[in-house]
């Protein structure tokens, strides 16, 4: 996606109606790059396409398109639901050809691929789907609780899933949470010439950017395996109203891919104590076949740096409880 901004003053003083002009774009048979959103980006009208356009695309755009523009609002006209992405591309439906929206019960980000399996990744070797079996059972005894953990190497977007039990009770559970570990920064106590500084927010740190003279260092281009910096993990943060309020960046197609945001609108913290950042199943009640938890209305994004944690807990009966897992995700790639 490539969007080109342009000041509302300067080319739409007669008005802008965003959903005319995105029309009126991709009905220019010199314009062959889809239009695939017209919106506004404070005082400028921000218009993006599937791509870069051509010096021509751009020409015909702004002087045939721009002014020939329709501003007028059409009856009964009014603002459309816009669903966006997480990277704040719009999400499209297939159409009718009388325009009207073909539902499909799909939540697999654009971009990505589905991704169904029964193993983690494997961070030591750096393979895909090679890591531990999602497979767990307790040891016989009354009220054994079990605990399994592991990681993908790459971020993938969680949707549903899927438990296959053998021997449950109905008093036996599974939970899922998804664990931020906590960040270790290297100490430099001793020359204070780090470039982070630990602050006090209660019960643990939050790790601040400094300016060379810092007791910690974050290297954020050490990667142990993938997408995974070395003992750091970002924690998203943000404000009520949806605005990254963080002091670190994180972006696994940069190197480094963890940087210091000095003015504090990065989308992530660390801090130096594991949080549970969710719990995407809690005490799920476990009965023998197949249990298919409520599938996913939003898929979430997991980072390659958090730990996906399930427990395992018997009640009251004696004997192991068994269960097989299949997560439903999806990611960019699903080999290596």
């Amino acid at each position: 996606m490539n969007t080109y901004n342009y000041d509302l003053a300067t080319y739409f003083g007669a008005g802008l109606n965003e959903e005319k002009l995105k029309d009126e774009i991709n009905s220019n048979a010199n314009i062959v790059t889809h239009c695939a959103d017209v919106g506004l980006a404070g005082t400028d009208a921000a218009i993006t396409f599937s791509g870069p356009i051509s010096a021509g695309e751009q020409s015909e755009f702004e002087n045939v398109v721009i002014p020939a523009h329709d501003s007028t609002p059409t009856p009964d006209d009014t603002a459309p639901v816009q669903i966006k992405n997480d990277d704040g591309t719009a999400v499209y439906f297939p159409q009718t050809d009388g325009k009207t929206p073909i539902f499909q019960p799909s939540v697999i980000p654009a971009g990505t691929y589905f991704y169904g399996t029964g193993a983690f990744d494997n961070p030591t070797t750096g393979k895909i789907g090679e890591g531990d079996q999602l497979a767990m059972k307790t040891d016989g005894t009354a009220n054994n609780e079990e605990v399994l953990e592991g990681r993908f190497i790459t971020w993938v977007y969680i949707v549903g899933g899927r438990l296959v039990v053998f021997d449950g009770n109905y008093d036996d559970w599974l939970s899922l949470a998804i664990v931020s570990p906590a960040s270790v920064p290297e100490d430099r106590t001793g020359t204070s010439d780090g470039n982070a500084n630990k602050v006090s927010v209660g019960p643990f740190n939050i790790i601040l950017p400094a300016a060379g003279d810092g007791d910690w260092n974050v290297d954020g281009s050490a990667l142990e395996v993938g997408e995974i910096n070395q003992s750091l993990s970002p924690v998203p943060a943000f404000t009520a109203a949806g605005d990254p309020n963080g002091w670190w960046n994180w972006d696994p197609t940069a190197s480094p891919s963890l940087t210091p945001n000095l003015t504090g609108t990065g989308a992530y913290n660390l801090f130096d104590a594991e949080i549970i950042l969710g719990r995407q199943a809690n005490r799920y009640p476990l009965s023998n076949g197949d249990v298919t938890p409520a599938a996913s209305i939003k898929a979430k994004k997991i980072l390659p740096h958090w730990l996906w944690r399930f427990t395992l807990k018997r009640g009251a009966s004696l004997g192991a409880a068994k269960v097989a897992i299949r997560l439903d995700t999806s990611r960019l790639k699903t080999n290596n």
